[in-house]
């Protein structure tokens, strides 16, 4: 179901207390403002676009962010991956608009995709009024000996 997340808690063996990778695959957004492809293309920069950044909580050098695109539901395949994650990091997703002119947030607790990975919608808060806005992502663990 849409903006339906798993519960997924318990122990595997990758529950240990160090820093641990992640991939992030932030996939597209959709339900963001309909007035957004007009606001693109009347702004005059060249550089425009909607884009979004994921975060790992509390780790600022942890942030990925995406290509822009120019459109109203915007699709950005972007794989990346993440080392400073430890069990119990939560994620902070963000979809924005120009220079970082907020469109809506998400956060993903680890139990969602440790042990096992998430893949689906994540509901974007401070998306607008009456919006119901989404960004969908997949996340998983990986062995450290396979992100280097």
């Amino acid at each position: 179901a849409a903006g339906a997340l798993p519960s997924a808690v318990g122990g595997g063996a990758a529950d240990g207390g160090g820093s641990q990778c992640l991939k992030v695959t932030i996939v597209c957004a959709r339900g963001l403002p309909l007035d957004l492809g007009a606001r693109l293309a009347g702004n005059g920069h060249g550089a425009s676009g909607v884009f979004c950044s994921c975060t790992v909580m509390g780790k600022a050098s942890s942030k990925i962010v995406t290509s822009r695109a120019c459109a109203q539901h915007p699709h950005w395949y972007h794989e990346a991956s993440m080392a400073e994650f430890v069990v119990g990091d939560a994620l902070l997703f963000g979809v924005w608009e120009d220079d970082w002119a907020p469109l809506g947030t998400a956060l993903l607790e680890s139990f969602h995709f440790h042990p096992c990975d998430f893949e689906g919608e994540l509901a974007l808060s401070e998306a607008g009024r009456a919006l119901s806005a989404f960004l969908y992502v997949r996340v998983s663990v990986v062995p450290t000996a396979a992100m280097k």
